[in-house]
């Protein structure tokens, strides 16, 4: 047995494995300075427990508001690990929530189910035929690519990292002049039901 093999027993997950996972996305109009846009996950942020949406990553503004850039869609990632507890949401969260579920107005923001945050590097690959695509990184190429030929970005988009919800997110929140309490769920599919 090869000294890979025993490094990586049966059941593993390796670091360079790509997964599907379906989660919440924006259409990026102009990816990495290209010209050429790509749906990509929303650059959600975690840090010392904090649950934020960065305003610098991608082009990515939270008040955007509802519009048909932003869904819920398949992408091919690799698992980068590490978890976080969130306890509060930031500023560009409700921002982003607020604006695009309602176009603003909801308040009193209160986590009822925190989340567990993970890690996350995007296959940002030159045509999002191979980026919506649920099952393998595919290309027409003459020549065997390596693995980070997959990974792309710069600085300017965090090198298509950003956290995702390794369990739910439940918040509970209020319209402006309205005493119901509402709730919204935010969640991550790690497991491809087909």
């Amino acid at each position: 047995m090869t000294s890979l093999l025993r490094s990586n027993p049966a059941g593993a997950d390796a670091k360079t494995k790509f997964v599907p996972i379906k989660s919440f996305t924006y259409h990026n109009n102009d990816y990495n300075g290209t010209g050429e846009g790509h749906t990509v996950l929303i650059p959600f942020t975690y840090k010392n427990g904090v649950l934020d949406v960065s305003t610098t990553v991608g082009g990515f503004t939270p008040s955007d508001g509802q519009g048909d850039d932003q869904g819920y869609s398949w992408r091919m990632v690799r698992v980068l690990g590490g978890t976080g507890l969130v306890n509060t949401l930031g500023p560009n969260f409700i921002t982003w929530f607020s604006e695009y579920w309602n176009g603003g107005g909801l308040i009193n923001f209160t986590i009822v189910t925190a989340p567990i945050m993970t890690k996350v590097q995007m296959s940002v690959p030159l045509n999002d035929s191979i980026l919506n695509s649920q099952y393998a990184v595919i290309g027409d190429l003459e020549e065997a690519p390596s693995s980070d030929e997959f990974i792309t970005g710069s600085e300017a988009t965090n090198y298509d990292t950003v956290y995702v919800f390794k369990t739910p997110l439940v918040i509970s929140y209020q319209y402006t002049g309205n005493n119901t309490v509402y709730y919204a769920s935010f969640y991550t599919q790690f497991t491809n039901p087909s």
